[in-house]
């Protein structure tokens, strides 16, 4: 365990995850099994011998030699945004794991797709070079509609959403990650009439789907953990420290405004 936390660099979204109950009313992390393979490349003096004489048949070139490497194995977190946290609302997010389905909104950067593909967990990944609006919904802001949208949690510059100019494919995938518990003979994905949970990866936009097979989890439980501020067995969701002492900020704020608007008018009288 001191290992895994260590090397998978979990101790930053632990903290994370013990304060966004105090912001959001609940902190929400994803876990799952991860196998990080890193290709490792290094310039090296090559030349050819001959195997009977040892002798060298040509001069010594440069070149690359590349390798992959197994950097990492084991359990790996990551905070989710709780407004990007989907579950099943017939139930509580206290009791999202009674739900049938649960998953997240997540944007997944393109060399992630490609390394993926190579382990054979994502599929399609050609479409997702063709296009897909998956990484142009921003352009949803710029109509002239009155209805209010929600805005975009990171500053313009730094958008790494769209295609950039003479590149291939996105920079960045908007997707959707969702565990549902299915029985699979109804989705003719096998011959198994038993519920069980698989996961799907697709665009925001509901175009491509890129990933699909089975949880592959022991427990049986969607691969995620909830932690709510407060006590509640009945509502949907918890609140934050902001909106609990909302009242006593907003009578504070009056009681300091009310004393500047007095010494104003006094010192203008």
């Amino acid at each position: 365990m001191a290992y895994q936390v260590s090397k998978g660099a979990m101790l930053p979204y632990l903290y994370t995850w013990l304060l966004d109950p105090l912001k959001y009313g609940q902190g929400i992390v994803c876990n799952w099994w991860d196998e990080k393979i890193q290709a490792f490349s290094e310039i090296q003096e090559m030349q050819e011998f001959d195997e009977l004489t040892g002798l060298p048949l040509s001069t010594p070139e440069k070149m690359q030699r590349t390798e992959l490497l197994r950097s990492y194995s084991g359990n790996t977190i990551e905070n989710v945004q709780p407004q990007d946290f989907i579950w099943d609302t017939r139930f509580t997010m206290r009791e999202f794991q009674k739900g049938e389905f649960a998953g997240r909104k997540r944007n997944i950067p393109w060399n992630q797709i490609v390394a993926r593909e190579k382990l054979k967990y994502y599929m399609n990944v050609n479409e997702l070079r063709r296009g897909s609006k998956g990484y142009t919904t921003n352009e949803s802001n710029n109509d002239s509609s009155s209805q209010l949208n929600k805005p975009e949690t990171n500053d313009v510059d730094f958008q790494t959403e769209y295609q950039k100019p003479g590149q291939s494919h996105p920079a960045t995938i908007e997707a959707y990650e969702i565990a549902v518990e299915i029985i699979p003979t109804e989705w003719q994905l096998s011959k198994s009439d038993y519920p069980e949970k698989w996961v799907f990866t697709l665009t925001s936009d509901y175009a491509i789907l890129f990933g699909a097979q089975p949880l592959g989890l022991r427990h049986c439980d969607y691969p995620f953990a909830v932690i709510p501020f407060e006590p509640e067995g009945y509502g949907l969701t918890t609140r934050g420290m902001p909106e609990i002492i909302e009242p006593i900020q907003n009578t504070i704020d009056w009681l300091v405004n009310t004393h500047f608007y007095n010494v104003r008018a006094t010192l203008n009288d």
